[in-house]
């Protein structure tokens, strides 16, 4: 059987790196993980923030009183240092993005691009992107596109006179073609 206090230690060993893992998950590497990966890694953080304050506290025992505080400061300041990090490094090395991503919206519209979407009822939709829902933040990746115009049958582009941006569900989207960058001519 567990003891209240055998319980409590464990929560003060392992919430400061789960915190950090949330941060950096949420502001840097932006995808989600598995329960497992997600369990793992912060496992392995929190043991790491651990050995840090043991070895603060061991130059200053006088910390020992704000331990968890200690640590809990340790574990945020680790997100923002991981956080910070990356959206460094992908910066400088963009392939990183793509293979730490799960999602393909997030190698390919990272920036916005001329689109033309095919939907599930037939029709084709013509603009650019502007807002990719996070899979962070939803299971819904909705996708938001400006300029937006009716490709017919013909390839003719009718603008949608009046409309600003259109909302488009995931679960409505047939087909992605992605445009060149500079053009926002449908081909």
């Amino acid at each position: 059987m567990i003891s209240a206090s055998d319980a409590a230690d464990t929560l003060r060993l392992l919430v400061p790196g789960f915190l950090a893992l949330k941060i950096f998950y949420v502001f840097g590497l932006r995808t989600r993980r598995s329960d497992l990966e997600w369990t793992l890694w912060s496992v392995l953080t929190a043991a790491l923030i651990a050995a840090l304050v043991d070895g603060v506290v061991a130059v200053v025992p006088s910390f020992a009183d704000v331990r968890l505080a200690l640590a809990l400061v340790a574990g945020v300041v680790t997100g923002i240092l991981l956080s910070a990090a990356w959206t460094a490094a992908t910066r400088y090395v963009p392939w990183a993005r793509a293979r730490a991503s799960r999602m393909a919206w997030d190698v390919i519209l990272p920036e916005p691009h001329w689109v033309q979407v095919w939907t599930t009822d037939s029709k084709t939709i013509s603009g650019k992107v502007a807002y990719v829902a996070d899979p962070i933040e939803s299971d819904d990746l909705d996708m938001y596109i400006v300029d937006p115009a009716w490709v017919d049958e013909n390839r003719n582009v009718l603008p949608m006179t009046g409309v600003e941006g259109i909302l488009i569900d995931r679960s409505n989207i047939a087909f992605i073609q992605v445009l060149s960058p500079e053009s926002p001519d449908p081909v």
